[in-house]
């Protein structure tokens, strides 16, 4: 299994074990072998808009932020069996809003952008109009396997 490290810093009510389950499933559904690891943090808004701030020069919160982390030789000298991936860092209050807003279930949402984090973790990116093209189909490709309508 892939190795999700979740930490829940927001009181939010969240079916964190399927939160879990539908990011392990993604792996699956990519042919992903056991090696990868990646943080999986739950966080508030202003937890959230601090990070964006920071990293991104936008003062305001956000759904989701993600931080890709290929360079993780010589930097840990504890041997793993893992490669570790990077962080994804979701705000189920954000989420909650802007799935209102689209007119969604939350919970379909929140999968939605775990299904974006987690390709941008495996080196899918939208710079180019083509590399977004390839990243929105393998979203949909995925969010359809997982019976997830967003």
């Amino acid at each position: 299994m892939t190795k999700i490290n979740l930490s829940i810093k927001t009181p939010a009510k969240i079916d964190y074990d399927g939160l879990k389950d539908q990011a392990q499933k993604v792996f699956d559904l990519l042919k992903k072998d056991d090696r990868y690891e990646f943080e999986l943090n739950i966080i508030c808004s202003n937890k959230m808009k601090e990070l964006n701030r920071k990293f991104r020069q936008k003062n305001m919160s956000t759904t989701i932020l993600t931080f890709v982390s290929r360079e993780t030789k010589g930097f840990v000298d504890v041997p793993s069996k893992y490669e570790y991936l990077g962080e994804i860092f979701l705000c189920p209050m954000e989420i909650k809003r802007q799935a209102k807003v689209l007119e969604i279930s939350t919970e379909n949402y929140m999968t939605t952008l775990l299904v974006h984090g987690i390709l941008h973790l495996l080196g899918y990116t939208h710079k180019t109009k083509k590399e977004m093209m390839v990243m929105e189909n393998k979203e949909e490709e995925l969010l359809k396997a997982l019976k997830i309508h967003a």
